[in-house]
């Protein structure tokens, strides 16, 4: 990669998704997959395709619910075209 390239480089980022949210609420998880539909088109649109995750993607680190990795799954699919850091 060249430097010009290096320095026109973007990046999009995100934190403190939180899935699992007050007991697996399917509120919650609606924002967030509203969420994610909303960045994916926006990073895109900006041709961004390298995201950048530091932390807390899912509420509750000792137990994750089926229903929550199912949404972690659909929430996952809307940046199928992105290289993703967590």
């Amino acid at each position: 990669m060249t430097t010009e390239e290096l320095t026109n480089k973007k990046i999009g980022c995100f934190s403190d998704i939180h899935l699992g949210l007050g007991q697996d609420d399917k509120k919650w998880h609606d924002i967030a997959l509203d969420f994610a539909k909303w960045a994916s088109d926006v990073y895109k649109s900006k041709g961004i395709y390298e995201l950048v995750i530091p932390g807390d993607i899912f509420h509750n680190r000792n137990m994750i619910s089926v229903e929550t990795l199912s949404v972690a799954k659909k929430f996952f699919d809307y940046f199928k075209d992105f290289d993703i850091y967590i």
